[in-house]
């Protein structure tokens, strides 16, 4: 018998809701996941009353049925989105998964999937380019494309991210190019020096006092992947990472320099002005490095009104724990250029997200007060009382014009 002499017979007998679903589950067996998807759509439909033909807008229905449609479309999506992860096709999975709005699922999906060569490229894509899961997608560009195409991968899809999504990578990617430079160290040595003993040391004490190492033009590893591995690393959090770009900085400025790469200001020398960076991260030199930054933070906005390093500025100053000279900063260095500024990216926290991580709203408020920002005002405000509601355990629903 065929599925159309199946359906009619089904459909005669038992009515067209017991003939949907055994379309609907002859589907599943044929992994036609699209007319799944239709089938369900009618299912839903009859259920609610609705004509099958006649597909008006969910607002035209009452508010009830309404909602009634929309979760069920929901529904509809998350299992088809969910039979197509289970059978590989990833960029079919998200596009029902999408709508749906639980990051969460895809996320377990993906990490859930078998990585083939077939589908390799299509998991990176939902897992970095929506980042959904960044450093999972990261991974497998490590380690199937290699460092090159992470590199090209991390500035393409993830350099317009926010840095807590570019952070992972960053880390990820100074952790394989470290252990990457170590192996290639390390075997350099044991073809100079057969005696020496070289396990359990880390880069810095591998490179001391081998200066043989650098002569001319000697370099262990592709000097353009070591550069940009150090630049994305001033984003790190984690001290073990950092020590590892530290090393890598260290290394980087024992090489030749005509591999001493130019960057943008404040790291116009990109081993040096990076390490001191890095350093002051893990808590060294904190000071020469604050004051260095805010010269070249004035001087950046005087010469091309360019903010990025008054925002390297800020963000050091916020990673150091020092929020208020982060808001004071900020207003100062920042906020007055932003209109006419160039900038690439956001580094810097905003004030009302400084304001929260340090409870400083009546500083904040009072800045924006200051000149005349309305809505910035209202909204610190307003965040300082949801944040008092919360801490006091009062729900901010029930605050009326005299609480």
């Amino acid at each position: 018998m065929t599925p159309f002499n199946q359906f009619d017979e089904t459909l005669h007998e038992h009515g067209a809701l017991q003939a949907l679903d055994q379309l609907a589950d002859y589907f599943v067996r044929q992994e036609r996941f699209h007319e799944l998807f239709e089938v369900r759509k009618m299912q839903l439909r009859w259920r609610l009353e609705l004509p099958i033909h006649q597909w008006q807008p969910i607002d035209e229905l009452s508010e009830s049925t309404g909602k009634k449609l929309e979760a069920g479309l929901l529904e509809a999506c998350r299992e088809v989105g969910e039979r197509w992860f289970a059978c590989g096709n990833v960029h079919a999975g998200w596009q029902y998964l999408q709508p749906v709005g639980d990051n969460a699922l895809v996320r377990q999906l993906l990490e859930q999937c078998e990585v083939t060569d077939e589908n390799a490229e299509a998991i990176v894509d939902v897992a970095i380019g929506q980042a959904i899961a960044p450093e999972f997608g990261f991974q497998i560009v490590l380690d199937r494309y290699g460092t090159c195409t992470a590199i090209t991968t991390y500035e393409s899809q993830l350099g317009g991210q926010p840095i807590s999504v570019r952070r992972g990578p960053a880390k990820q990617l100074v952790r394989h190019v470290y252990r990457e430079l170590m192996e290639r160290v390390s075997q350099s040595i044991a073809e100079r020096e057969p005696d020496a003993v070289a396990t359990g040391l880390s880069l810095r004490e591998l490179i001391a006092d081998r200066h043989w190492m650098f002569e001319g033009l000697g370099h262990h590893i592709d000097t353009t992947h070591l550069a940009s591995t150090v630049k994305f690393s001033r984003i790190l959090d984690e001290p073990a990472a950092i020590d590892q770009a530290i090393e890598l900085a260290e290394y980087g400025q024992k090489l030749n320099p005509d591999f001493h790469y130019k960057d943008e200001p404040p790291f116009a020398n990109i081993y040096s002005d990076t390490l001191a960076f890095l350093s002051a991260l893990r808590h060294r030199d904190v000071d020469a490095t604050l004051s260095r930054l805010a010269q070249q933070a004035r001087a950046s906005l005087e010469q091309d009104k360019n903010i990025d390093s008054a925002q390297w500025y800020v963000y050091l100053l916020d990673q150091l724990g020092r929020g208020a000279e982060a808001v004071d900063a900020y207003f100062a260095l920042i906020q007055p250029h932003l209109g006419e500024a160039i900038m690439v990216r956001p580094i810097a926290p905003d004030p009302l997200t400084l304001a929260k991580t340090y409870q400083l709203y009546e500083r904040v408020g009072r800045a924006l007060l200051e000149i005349g920002d309305l809505l910035g005002y209202a909204t610190c405000q307003t965040i300082s009382s949801q944040d008092l509601a919360a801490t006091e355990g009062i729900p901010t629903s029930s605050i009326g014009p005299n609480e």
